[in-house]
């Protein structure tokens, strides 16, 4: 399998975020996948635990290069 880079996507909202996770190959010719499309958690130690966990089960393979998150935060939280 050729190596690849995983982009976390987080939108932040009123006490909990909605995630994704994008696996794009450093080929051209492969088409980015979405390993998950919707991860919810809320701002509580175990939930933000599970979800990093998650993170770790994909980025930990031996073909995963790098780990990018991107987080867009609107309204008040935004400051």
């Amino acid at each position: 399998m050729n190596s690849y880079n995983l982009y976390v996507g987080i939108d932040v909202s009123k006490g909990k975020a909605d995630a994704a996770i994008l696996q794009v190959s450093e080929l051209r010719s492969v088409k980015p996948k979405f390993l998950r499309k919707k991860l919810s958690f809320r701002f509580i130690r175990s939930e933000v635990s599970a979800f990093l966990e998650t993170v770790r089960k994909y980025s930990s393979a031996p073909n995963c290069k790098h780990t990018y998150f991107a987080v867009e935060v609107t309204g008040i939280y935004s400051v």
